[in-house]
């Protein structure tokens, strides 16, 4: 399905399940501002060292999803960040708040008008949506590689209620950049550690139910969707206090979450925007620890 024919058909979806956007939903409805409290630092200041190695072990596994027998996808071009459901203001605020994140890792950001690449979709009925854009596109992002099992799995999850849904989607390409073709992809490796290839992020689409978000800020949900597009997240995982990940968890048991995106968020993303592109997943996992502890030795 061509992305510009998903916008539309999305755009007509959120009339339908949110006819006015809420504009008292996050809570706190502050103008753009630098919501990044690390910008304008090095990134190498940012130290980790608040968890225990199995903790962030964990939480690298947790933020970085790949499915069996792939690689850590990032984005390598530049990105359109398109939203729905907003009025102008807010969709400014959500626009240039995903951009600012995206350029500190070098990810370059294409000019309005774009195809949309990274779409936030806000509604007041986010079940009602998802399950009507699956039954009407059954084939949006069918990864026809990973079988009919795990595109189940893809549509139960984006089915699942919860105050921000998503899905991500990633290409395989040649290692060395560009895209495969049928004549000319003879790939050899004589180690498993290092492959032949790459995995390219391609679109990232999240849902937010704006009747969940009571007692949150536009700046917490900002930076929130920062790290379910630009990494990609594990939506059943329990984020613990050291990733902005872990916002709906502590609000809903009456905890303070972070701010915004933390040391430990902003260190596990700009560690997955240098690291070698060409390990496996494991092995890109442990390179990304190691860039978060300031071991600039790779494997």
């Amino acid at each position: 399905m061509p992305i510009s024919s998903f916008i539309l058909a999305a755009a007509l979806l959120v009339a339908e399940h949110a006819p006015a956007p809420a504009q008292d939903h996050p809570a706190a409805r502050t103008q753009p501002t630098d919501n990044n409290p690390a910008a304008g630092s090095s990134e190498a200041d940012i130290v980790i060292t608040a968890r225990t190695a199995e903790a962030l072990d964990t939480f690298i596994e947790q933020v970085t999803q790949a499915r069996q027998g792939r690689q850590i996808a990032r984005w390598d071009r530049r990105i359109c960040i398109r939203t729905l459901g907003l009025d102008a203001a807010h969709n400014s605020y959500v626009v240039s708040g995903i951009a600012h994140v995206a350029k500190t890792l070098k990810i370059g950001i294409s000019p309005s008008p774009c195809r949309g690449d990274v779409v936030v979709i806000f509604t007041n009925d986010a079940d009602g949506f998802a399950d009507a854009i699956i039954k009407r596109y059954p084939k949006l992002f069918q990864d026809i590689d990973s079988g009919i099992h795990a595109l189940r799995e893809q549509r139960d999850e984006l089915r699942a209620s919860r105050p921000v849904r998503w899905i991500n989607a990633s290409l395989t390409g040649p290692r060395s950049g560009g895209a495969f073709d049928d004549t000319t992809n003879h790939l050899f490796t004589a180690t498993r550690l290092v492959q032949p290839t790459r995995q390219y992020a391609v679109r990232s689409m999240a849902i937010v139910d704006l009747t969940s978000m009571t007692g949150l800020s536009w700046a917490q949900l900002v930076d929130y969707l920062a790290m379910v597009c630009l990494a990609n997240p594990s939506m059943s995982a329990k984020f613990d206090s050291h990733s902005i990940l872990s916002m709906f968890q502590l609000r809903d048991r009456g905890a303070k979450p972070p701010s915004g995106l933390t040391s430990d968020d902003r260190a596990v993303l700009h560690a997955l925007y240098t690291v070698g592109v060409g390990a496996e997943a494991d092995a890109q996992r442990d390179q990304i620890k190691a860039a978060m502890l300031g071991n600039k030795q790779r494997p």
